[in-house]
């Protein structure tokens, strides 16, 4: 098998290498990072939960230890992503305190964006994200996978000479429970039931470039919602690069 021109390149094979070794060094730091987790969450105590009743609760914790890219400028971006939820919010039996999901979860992310015409103001982006429950810790109860479709496509609009970019598109996703709750805690509501939910709206974004200052609003009404509420969408953003 010939070894294609680009693949024996010097800077293929450093970028190869430095690649790797971000690889193992994450994989060893998220390796820690886990088990020193899971080992502090073993035995729940108060003092990992960080709450002041009344005024802020403090949630579970999203950990992205891995996070890798490959762009061809003006053509594309792939990126793929591993990240964990570990459950540090609080559990009330009650449910009126509880900020927690009370399990683990690992999800993997796969997204790319593609310009689209000759001068590449159009983009393309597709994002799906891949989640993986663990069972609960405090009820006997596994939350079903779930896979979410996120889409959009937009146009650039430049202006004043490219001192201004503005940003517009249809933005929405598709949300899918893959498999049953299982356990015998389980709802009746939920117990063989796969919720799903859909969701079209649009997105609005102003770029500064000289300044480095961004300012994005998106809004997405959710339709076709089964076996959980329906809501919306609403985001307001603003960025500032340094």
């Amino acid at each position: 098998m010939r070894i294609p021109q680009w693949a024996r390149s010097v800077r293929f094979r450093l970028s190869l290498l430095y690649s790797s070794v971000l690889f193992v060094i994450a994989s060893m730091v998220v390796g820690a990072i886990y088990v020193g987790l899971r080992r502090a969450l073993s035995e729940p105590s108060e003092a990992a939960v960080l709450v002041q009743p009344g005024i802020v609760r403090i949630g579970d914790i999203y950990v992205e230890p891995v996070n890798l890219g490959w762009a061809k400028p003006g053509a594309y971006n792939i990126k793929v992503a591993y990240g964990f939820i570990a459950p540090t919010g609080k559990f009330d039996e009650d449910g009126t305190e509880t900020t927690t999901t009370d399990y683990w979860g690992h999800e993997f992310t796969f997204a790319t964006t593609r310009a689209l015409g000759q001068t590449k103001l159009w983009q393309l982006s597709v994002n799906t994200n891949w989640e993986f429950h663990q069972k609960k810790r405090h009820e006997d109860v596994k939350v079903g996978n779930n896979m979410t479709l996120e889409y959009g496509v937009g146009k650039t609009i430049v202006k004043n000479q490219g001192k201004q970019l503005i940003q517009v598109g249809a933005v929405g996703y598709a949300e899918f429970q893959l498999t049953d709750d299982s356990g015998s805690d389980v709802s009746a509501f939920n117990r063989g039931n796969q919720d799903h939910a859909f969701g079209l709206g649009g997105e609005f974004g102003v770029i500064w470039p000289v300044s480095k200052f961004n300012f994005l609003v998106r809004v997405i009404p959710e339709f076709g919602v089964r076996s959980r509420t329906q809501g919306l969408t609403f985001v307001v953003a603003a960025g500032k690069s340094f």
